[in-house]
């Protein structure tokens, strides 16, 4: 795992390149890579890369970046790892290539060399990465198919800079920070900023199994190269071979084959590995596992905040570390630890992101760190996988039993009843859902909207963003399920949502980020592309059984947990906003909003202050609203006003 960065000058006139600028815009990524570093500029000045690297495979200096090919005409700088680099590089020495290292990022280069970017479609695992290719004189940009790793770009001036994070870009003179409104507004909606978009003008994020080429000519395109839907069918093809009892039993069992090979695939490392362990099904499930297969005792490692009440888990992990004999270091955190780190995540993240396991998972970490583990394996991707939300399994229900048929009916139907409605409840997510209808938008936007449309028309103020409406990157992603010609059903609808927006925009960016800030790298076997594909094909009731979700994992895994975790309500990991926001940290939070006088032309401060005041009277359900804001507020001072402390 490694933080990436580089220039391309395609103008010949345009931005500046020069060792100084460029070890700059490194240097911002010294905490993705603390082991090594290395910068390469082309003889003509025209392209630079640069690189900090995470040493977990060939420790050696042949390991470091960035790398070429054997004649130099093709160079590299990557993040990532692909877990099938031995199997592709034995056909690749076979074909006549040679190594200098034993890394899987040398084998990317012989692949692009042997394949062009073909190549992509066969590697297994996460990546991010830049190839300059200076026979074609293109530079083409590359994301993993869920968007496990980061990757944004800054096109302009005659030049491309990247970097795998914004800050890498900022670093670059010529570049400001200037808030994108149009952003930051979807950022109020799904608590993060989607694809294509950042907080910042001018920098792009690529989306999930992208590829963005930037010709000689300036020419920039982007196109994806992976379909979920191409493997989901084959692996639907063969499920309808089996009926009954008998298809029950072939899914534990694939499911069972495929997570237990992306468990083994990601033991790949010449350092320690262990896993962050909630006590959940998902990092259980993982935990054992990998436990089955490793000589030894697997390092574990869990979190709780000392003020939850519902999010302490520490004694469903301990059930497990006893079972499998794990290598168990817990951590308790209070309200002190809160106040000490908040301040620093909008450093590390950069992008704003309003997810409150940022700071449980940052601790724990640090704590992997401290004791010498620098790779773990997280439970991320299990929920989207097989319906883990209840939040999801009730909106499909509901779906099934009236929204689904109010959807259908014509549209003055649903404007003239959604007016009638408006006037009966008060329920903001009832209310929201009547616009939705009315307007003939997507029921599903999501399990965590931290701001409905309607709260954004008061919450927004009349300034640089106007009317920031979110129906855009919902309309886009769907637009792309309908081209597919994918199953027409309501839980399917929802699943890819969620694994183009909800999981890669939120909650891998916040485990990417607040692994890297202590140079640890996670791996997530619940999002190896073939498992991913094979539960996309699952049916849904398959998943979902007596409101209960996820029924299909747990039924693969029975035998290795015990019903005390298989059976256990589901709780968010290490608390929530309502539990997080100790009233030192409402304090903090209000402070530091009054202070960024910019956002008041963007956010009304009297809306944000009903908000602390309904908090106030106990109110909980607004504690996800003030957490969003005061991300966003602790970004803005960091970024924006320019405040470094």
């Amino acid at each position: 795992m490694c933080g990436i960065c580089g220039i391309y000058n395609y103008a010949r006139q345009g931005l500046e390149i020069s060792e100084d600028i460029l070890a700059g815009m490194r240097d911002t990524l010294r905490h993705r890579g603390p082991d090594a570093d290395g910068l390469w500029i082309s003889p003509d000045r025209s392209v630079g890369l640069a690189h900090t690297r995470l040493s977990i495979i060939d420790l050696s200096a042949a390991g470091n970046e960035p790398m070429s090919n054997e004649d130099g005409t093709v160079w590299l700088t990557f993040n990532g790892e692909i877990y099938n680099h031995l199997e592709l590089r034995a056909g690749l020495e076979a074909a006549g290539h040679r190594y200098r290292s034993r890394t899987d990022a040398e084998t990317v280069i012989h692949a692009y060399e042997e394949w062009g970017l073909d190549c992509v479609g066969k590697f297994h695992g996460m990546f991010a990465f830049a190839v300059w290719d200076g026979r074609s004189r293109a530079l083409h940009l590359v994301r993993d198919r869920l968007g496990i790793k980061p990757l944004y770009f800054h096109p302009g001036n005659g030049s491309v800079i990247f970097a795998s994070e914004c800050k890498g870009i900022l670093a670059h003179p010529a570049v400001s920070a200037r808030p994108d409104w149009q952003a930051l507004g979807h950022y109020l909606t799904f608590g993060a900023v989607p694809a294509p978009f950042s907080g910042f003008q001018g920098i792009r994020k690529l989306h999930p199994a992208q590829i963005v080429t930037v010709s000689a000519s300036g020419d920039v395109g982007a196109k994806f190269f992976w379909n979920l839907f191409s493997g989901a069918a084959r692996e639907r093809e063969e499920l309808e071979r089996y009926r009954g009892e008998e298809r029950e039993r072939y899914c534990w069992d694939r499911v069972r084959q495929l997570l237990g090979e992306a468990v083994a695939e990601r033991k790949m490392a010449d350092v320690p590995i262990g896993t962050f362990l909630s006590g959940g099904v998902d990092s259980s499930a993982v935990t054992s596992l990998l436990a089955a297969n490793t000589r030894g005792a697997v390092n574990t490692f869990s979190v709780a905040a000392r003020t939850a009440r519902r999010g302490n888990e520490l004694k469903y992990a301990a059930l497990i570390a006893e079972k499998y004999r794990t290598r168990q270091r817990e951590l308790l955190i209070g309200e002190e630890s809160w106040m000490e780190q908040f301040s620093s995540l909008s450093y590390y993240q950069d992008d704003p992101i309003s997810d409150p396991a940022s700071i449980p998972q940052f601790f724990l970490a640090r704590l992997a760190r401290e004791n010498g583990v620098p790779v773990i394996q997280l439970g991320e991707g299990g929920d989207e996988n097989f319906f883990g939300y209840p939040y999801c399994i009730h909106l499909v229900n509901r779906h099934r039993e009236f929204w689904g048929r109010y959807y259908r009916s014509p549209r003055f139907v649903r404007q003239l009843l959604a007016q009638g409605f408006k006037l009966k409840t008060k329920d903001p997510e009832r209310r929201e859902v009547l616009r939705r209808a009315a307007d003939s938008e997507e029921y599903f936007w999501g399990p965590t909207i931290a701001f409905t449309e309607l709260e954004k028309d008061r919450l927004l103020a009349p300034g640089p963003a106007g009317r920031v409406s979110s129906h855009g990157v919902i309309s886009e992603i769907f637009s792309r399920y309908d081209r597919t010609g994918a199953w027409d059903d309501q839980p399917s609808r929802m699943t890819y949502l969620l694994l183009k927006l909800n999981l890669p925009e939120l909650l891998l960016s916040r485990s990417d980020r607040m692994c890297m800030a202590s140079g640890i790298e996670a791996r997530v076997p619940f999002l190896d592309h073939r498992l991913v594909e094979f539960a996309y094909a699952v049916p849904y009731d398959y998943k979902v059984s007596g409101g209960q979700g996820k029924m299909i994992l747990k039924d693969s895994v029975r035998d290795l947990l015990p019903g005390e975790i298989l059976d256990r309500p589901k709780v968010g990991f290490a608390a929530g906003a309502k539990e997080i926001l100790t009233p030192g940290l409402v304090d903090y939070s209000r402070d530091i909003f009054r202070k960024q006088k910019g956002l008041s032309e963007f956010l009304r401060a009297d809306y944000v202050e009903n908000l602390y005041s309904r908090l106030a009277r106990g109110e909980s359900n607004v504690s996800s609203k003030i957490w969003t804001i005061l991300c966003l507020a602790d970004w803005y001072r960091r970024w924006i006003s320019g405040e470094r402390s």
